[in-house]
């Protein structure tokens, strides 16, 4: 789809997909709707981690394809492996029920956040094909 579509232009559904999905997650307390939002949140990852290799892959010279990818994929990791942590304190540090809703909106500003600076990106992209 993004090869038709576009990178960014999916990468950014994508994010606010996932937008949605996680300030969703602090909305809902019952099932059904929490089925859906979790639902939304798949599709959001599905979209993040098939595009950006794609869309690293168009922009890396073919000589650093491979370091592109991998440089790529050992900060994504790091992320997952940070995340958790700096989420897990943070609501430790606001106490137990809000907390976890403040992690959910500062997720949530972390995918807006990669909105502009996907814009930012779009606005590089298009003067330099100029």
């Amino acid at each position: 789809m993004s090869d038709k579509v576009g990178r960014l232009r999916m990468l950014a559904v994508g994010l606010v997909i996932g937008a949605f999905a996680v300030f969703g997650l602090s909305l809902f307390k019952a099932f059904i709707p929490l089925m859906g939002v979790m639902l939304l949140k798949g599709i959001f990852w599905g979209i993040v981690y098939s595009v950006m290799p794609a869309f690293i892959s168009d922009t890396v010279p073919d000589q650093l394809q491979g370091t592109g990818i991998g440089t790529y994929r050992t900060f994504m990791d790091m992320g997952g492996l940070v995340g958790p942590v700096v989420m897990s304190n943070l609501v430790d540090i606001m106490g137990y029920p809000q907390g976890y809703m403040y992690s959910f909106y500062f997720s949530t500003a972390i995918c807006i956040g990669c909105l502009t600076l996907l814009a930012a990106l779009r606005d590089c992209s298009q003067q330099l094909s100029d």
